[in-house]
């Protein structure tokens, strides 16, 4: 078993002892075959790591399933969704335009669709993740590759807890969150959210890291 199905099946198995029903919202997974035919008119190759994404499943139908804030889109809907940022791009004639067009949007932010986790492939065929936030213009490296993303939101669930007063699943120890960042996240994108104007950054994850960044390998999760 890869380390990403592995991932996969652990927030299955979250969901299925906490959220159950949640559970049939997740799609059947596709063929190769299906996948392949739907994305056929794409200017790029999927990575591997997409293809088994979904032919484990095809998408959460709406249901939040990343981190309890981004929803997990069909194929169809991610290819439409590639289409439709691209043809922004092209109106708006950004810079950035070779980014979006080789990147491929999976996951979609709950409450604002125009804030997407993208795969973007590059010329090994890894599969990097980016942030695609035009509002904020924010596209920046966040992943390495789609396994760290999803291994990170699998740690993520076995910590969190039920809020009751705001009725959520989340991590409310900071030192935690900030440690599984370090463990999965960019190098890259962990020293530019320390140096960035304006990034919302607590004070405790940028000691943490900065200790990662400076090799500190007391830290537990570095």
């Amino acid at each position: 078993m890869s380390e990403l199905t592995e991932g996969l099946k652990r927030i299955h198995t979250w969901f299925s002892k906490n959220i159950p029903e949640r559970i049939s919202y997740l799609a059947p997974g596709l063929s190769r075959e299906d996948i392949e035919q739907s994305t056929r008119f794409l200017p790029f190759k999927l990575p591997e790591e997409v293809y088994e994404l979904y032919q484990w499943r095809n998408g959460s139908s709406g249901y939040n399933f990343l981190f309890e804030n981004y929803e997990f889109m069909s194929l169809n809907a991610a290819v439409s969704a590639y289409h439709e940022q691209m043809g922004e791009i092209r109106y708006h004639e950004r810079e950035e335009a070779y980014w979006f067009e080789h990147s491929f949007p999976i996951f979609q932010l709950w409450c604002n669709g125009g804030v997407l986790y993208t795969v973007m492939p590059n010329a090994q065929r890894n599969s990097i993740i980016r942030i695609y936030d035009s509002e904020c213009n924010d596209y920046s490296l966040r992943y390495d590759n789609l396994t760290n993303l999803m291994l990170h939101g699998a740690d993520w669930y076995e910590a969190a807890y039920f809020v009751e007063k705001e009725k959520v699943w989340d991590i409310i120890n900071e030192e935690m969150n900030c440690l599984l960042d370090v463990k999965y996240m960019a190098r890259d994108y962990l020293a530019n959210s320390i140096t960035r104007k304006g990034t919302a950054v607590s004070r405790i994850c940028e000691d943490i890291y900065q200790r990662y960044i400076n090799g500190d390998i007391s830290l537990p999760n570095a």
